[in-house]
């Protein structure tokens, strides 16, 4: 054991005695890293097995998601054909009030609906041509308008019924960020063909659709 007098004396043996003191500290702390290190592994390893598996099951989802993209289009384009069951409950014009009410509570847009001179029914496809491309409508405003305000009129106009859906947003987007906007335009004017109607979209302050379908008098049935 070193005193204070033998250090004053001769200190070679303290330095030595506190090197081999140093190195058997460090010794011990090493060993004491490698025990930790030893137990952490089956941990580490497990972890990594873990990102792994996850890495994998996100890479599944996304190939899911992407076969699932078609049949999804195919059934939303199916849904479109659809007669909703609401028309037959409550007749057209409180489907679509209900619509609209439905679209500014869901998306913060204020839309408002109006009707003149509509027959209380009116042919079950004039009804569901109606509904759908008011649906569409409605759904381009909310992707691609940047629109805060957004107004909807049903009127009789002599022999056919005119759908307008006007908008105060951006107008019309010639090159959309995705193709919905011009799949829905496709669409509507696909329907409205189909019934010897007619489509116009103009641009100005925003976008205006309007939309005449053909109603032959002895087909409405008015209240």
């Amino acid at each position: 054991m070193l005193d204070l007098r033998s250090i004053r004396e001769d200190p070679e043996p303290a330095r030595a005695a506190l090197r081999r003191r140093g190195a058997a500290d460090a010794l011990d702390e090493l060993l004491q890293l490698d025990g930790r290190r030893r137990e952490l592994l089956p941990e580490l390893e497990e972890g990594r097995a873990r990102r792994n598996r996850v890495s994998e099951e996100i890479a599944q989802l996304k190939r899911e998601g992407k076969d699932a993209d078609q049949p999804i289009a195919e059934m939303r384009e199916l849904s479109q054909d659809l007669r909703p069951s609401a028309l037959d409950d409550y007749g057209l014009l409180p489907s679509l009030d209900s619509q609209v009410k439905t679209f500014t509570e869901r998306h913060g847009i204020v839309a408002t609906f109006s009707a003149a001179g509509v027959p209380e029914r009116l042919p079950a496809d004039i009804e569901t041509a109606v509904y759908r491309i008011t649906q569409e409508a409605l759904t381009n405003v909310v992707r691609h308008a940047g629109a805060r305000h957004v107004r909807v009129v049903l009127a009789a106009v002599g022999d056919e019924i005119e759908l307008e859906v006007e908008d105060d947003g951006v107008g019309i987007v010639t090159k959309p960020k995705n193709g919905d906007a011009g799949t829905g335009l496709i669409g509507i004017r696909e329907r409205v063909r189909a019934l010897g109607g007619s489509v116009a979209l103009t641009s100005g302050s925003g976008a205006h659709l309007r939309v005449r379908l053909p109603v032959a008098g002895k087909r409405a049935m008015r209240a």
